[in-house]
């Protein structure tokens, strides 16, 4: 039986950008030095749609379709942790690892797909008509562990435990 991607420590990315310095694009060198925000910067913090569940098996199935009825979903504040939002309970890396993960060493790395959280996030955004023909990424800076995104109608993968996620959506 093959792992899956998140068990499988021979699989780092993929479909991600290597890491890099961050540089916010400007149409000229006096816009750049003004110190003001780019034009072709644009936060999508605020309210998302969210679904928590404990377990793979209890994946929500077709929750990335634009047509899937997330009507009862709950909203929460991105960036967040949903643990401080009212899902599971909060863990600490200092004192403690989350409970998905063995803590016997010949365990280790060993996940536990019955104690795995599952967290579902959805938000609608429309790129900005001025950015058509140029690059644009999706940056999420405090994004842990092994995300599956999808910006329709593109679909990207992960990067385990990452800081940085980047991923190209143009």
């Amino acid at each position: 039986m093959q792992k899956p991607r998140y068990a499988d420590p021979s699989v780092i990315a993929v479909n991600k950008e290597d890491g890099h310095a961050i540089a916010m694009p400007y149409d000229t060198a006096a816009q750049a030095l003004a110190g003001e925000n780019s034009p072709y910067k644009r936060s999508l913090n605020g309210l998302w749609k969210f679904s928590w569940c404990r377990g793979v098996k209890n994946e929500l199935e077709g929750f990335e379709t634009p047509d899937y009825d997330d009507g009862t979903w709950r909203e929460i504040p991105v960036p967040s942790v949903w643990q401080t939002q009212g899902y599971s309970v909060p863990y600490y890396y200092a004192s403690t690892f989350p409970r998905a993960l063995s803590r016997s060493k010949g365990k280790i790395p060993k996940i536990d797909p019955a104690m795995q959280e599952v967290g579902y996030y959805r938000r609608t955004f429309t790129i900005d008509p001025e950015w058509k023909g140029r690059q644009v990424f999706l940056l999420f800076p405090r994004l842990y562990d092994t995300p599956r995104i999808r910006c329709d109608p593109i679909s990207f993968e992960w990067r385990k435990s990452g800081v940085r996620q980047g991923v190209p959506i143009q």
